[in-house]
C-alpha cells in the first residue's frame, strides 16, 4: 500500500528524529570539547602542584639545616 504524503509533512514527521540524532551529535561534540579542556586543566593543575612541591621542599631543607645548626 502505497500512501501519498505532501513532502512538508513528511519532513515534519522526520523532524523530531532529526533534531534527536542532531542534538546526539552536539552533545558527543561537547563530550570531546570537555575532555580537552579537562585535560588542560589538569596539565595545568600538575604544573603548579610540581612549583609547589619544590617550594615545600625547599622549606623543609632549610628547616632541616636550622635544625642542624641548632644542634651544633
Amino acid at each position: 500500500m502505497l500512501i501519498c504524503v505532501p513532502l512538508e509533512e513528511a519532513a515534519h514527521a522526520h523532524a523530531p528524529w532529526r533534531q534527536k540524532l542532531s542534538d546526539e551529535d552536539d552533545q558527543q561534540d561537547m563530550t570531546l570539547t570537555n575532555e580537552k579542556v579537562c585535560v588542560e586543566i589538569l596539565d595545568q593543575l600538575n604544573e603548579e602542584i610540581k612549583k609547589v612541591r619544590v617550594v615545600i621542599e625547599q622549606i623543609f631543607i632549610k628547616k632541616r639545616g636550622e635544625e642542624l645548626t641548632e644542634k651544633l
